[in-house]
């Protein structure tokens, strides 16, 4: 930890009081990435905590599930690096990266930073509580595409449907013309674990491989929903994407569901 002079304490805290960020006042005092939490020391201790605090709020059990589902397609966390989750979005999802956004800050309490690069949309946080969170539903070895899935299918139904629509909102696809949806990974575990759990849903899915043969290209899984049975999915999960809703799905009468799965 860098050591501050009074000067340059004073300094620190009258860039604060001219409503300079951390970020700022470090680039002034010349102060490295290490030594930032030298300077937020001093802030803290004369302003108080200039940040929230992340605080999950596990009540709503479809919320949880549609993060999980949506980490699980298109989120990355690497522990070395500070705990960064990360959320990967196309550039033109710039309407659903808002929502996710919303979601996310409802759910953790503190709104995830949000940025755009060339070719895709970026949310970020710098957390362990959440990563472990994260691990509390997700297993993966490695490569996380290539390994990903649920711990456990014992969830409430309502779990069960969120973490459907976040992963359809990540890695689905539905033909505009004709009912036809899917959910596409390169993990075989989790390609059996989206067929089950549709399959309890009273709707009938057909499971696919395909094998791109160019070089260095992983096997495929496409778990697919057609006809009527799609109709009745993409209206149950409701996506949240624009880019996954259609003007074929329309209300269903449902009969009965079971509310857990158990395995």
């Amino acid at each position: 930890m860098r050591r501050f002079n009074k000067e340059e304490i004073d300094l620190i805290l009258n860039l604060r009081k001219e409503n300079k960020s951390l970020f700022e006042i470090c680039k002034i005092l010349n102060v490295s990435r290490m030594n930032k939490s030298s300077v937020y020391y001093h802030l803290r201790k004369n302003f108080g905590r200039s940040f929230k605090l992340v605080r999950i709020n596990g009540s709503n059990v479809n919320f949880i599930g549609e993060i999980i589902g949506v980490f699980a397609s298109d989120g990355n966390a690497v522990p070395k690096a500070d705990y960064q989750i990360r959320f990967y979005l196309s550039s033109d999802e710039e309407y659903y990266a808002h929502s996710l956004t919303e979601l996310l800050e409802k759910t953790f309490n503190k709104k995830p930073y949000l940025y755009k690069t060339h070719n895709e949309i970026i949310i970020r946080y710098k957390s362990k509580k959440i990563y472990n969170f994260l691990l509390k539903f997700l297993r993966w070895e490695g490569k996380k595409t290539y390994t990903i899935r649920l711990a456990t299918l014992t969830h409430d139904l309502q779990f069960l449907i969120g973490f459907l629509r976040g992963y359809f909102d990540g890695d689905g696809y539905a033909t505009k013309d004709y009912r036809n949806m899917e959910f596409v990974t390169t993990s075989k575990l989790m390609a059996k674990q989206i067929f089950e759990i549709i399959s309890v849903l009273s709707v009938h899915p057909h499971l696919y491989v395909y094998q791109d043969k160019r070089k260095n290209r992983r096997i495929c899984y496409y778990v697919k929903i057609r006809g009527e049975n799609a109709v009745k999915l993409i209206n149950l999960i409701s996506p949240r994407n624009p880019k996954r809703v259609r003007d074929w799905a329309h209300s269903i009468a449902w009969s009965s569901i079971p509310a857990t799965i158990v395995k």
